[in-house]
């Protein structure tokens, strides 16, 4: 009998001690305004204190240390899962894909050569797509709002990292290209 009362009592410290590590787990799969961080760190310090209260000093240091590297190390843990999930993998940007980039630098290099260009739409513009433009695949914008799959377009305008067109209507005099 008197085994268990102890066994329920050391529960007190570690059971405080296991709520505050999955708090910290859950604040940071969970955003909720940091509430879940406040009853964290009341549970952690609860642990401390009601193992240095109930037990004495050696209790509370194991206690104290506990939260001291396990913490850091919930938390670290945590962090690394994030990434991989729903919402870690919307809210971390990737570097771009080697189309993305080779696009950008044909943006980039020719700027002025790209103007007046004629192309058709590989995708449909809602308004962004992509165009392609002789052998060059680019990223794209409409200034008129939609514009259908391989539809002609004209180049108006060069962005920092994509084109702005609009379509081709053929009764216009189309550049050389």
């Amino acid at each position: 009998m008197v085994a268990e009362g102890w066994t329920l009592v050391l529960s007190v410290p570690v059971g405080l001690l296991l709520l505050g590590y999955l708090s910290i787990v859950l604040e940071v799969f969970v955003p909720s305004g940091g509430l879940l961080t406040l009853l964290a760190v009341g549970c952690l310090v609860a642990a401390i204190a009601t193992g240095f209260a109930q037990f004495g000093e050696v209790y509370g240091v194991v206690m104290l240390l506990a939260v001291a590297f396990g913490a850091p190390v919930v938390l670290t843990w945590a962090l690394s899962v994030w990434p991989e999930t729903s919402l870690g993998r919307q809210m971390i940007l990737h570097p771009p894909s080697p189309e993305e980039w080779k696009a950008s630098q044909i943006i980039s290099s020719r700027n002025e050569e790209l103007v007046g260009k004629v192309g058709f739409a590989r995708t449909e513009l809602l308004p962004g797509g992509i165009v392609r433009v002789g052998d060059w695949e680019l990223p794209a914008v409409s200034t008129v709002g939609a514009v259908a799959k391989n539809r002609p377009v004209v180049i108006v305008e060069v962005r920092a990292s994509y084109v702005l067109v609009r379509p081709f209507s053929g009764q216009e005099s189309a550049p050389c290209t």
